[in-house]
């Protein structure tokens, strides 16, 4: 069944990385990398 059409109650969030104000300009290098390692991207949760 595709993400989207799940019960919201079966999605759950977690803290991947906490970025320091040093980090901030980063920010989109650092959520590309994530969205990389879970592939998320690959199994339509991230079209960006």
């Amino acid at each position: 069944m595709p993400f989207r059409l799940r019960d919201p109650s079966d999605y759950q969030v977690s803290v991947l990385k906490v970025v320091g104000t040093n980090d901030v300009g980063r920010l989109g290098e650092i959520e590309a990398l994530w969205k990389r390692k879970l592939m998320s991207r690959d199994i339509g949760l991230n079209r960006n």
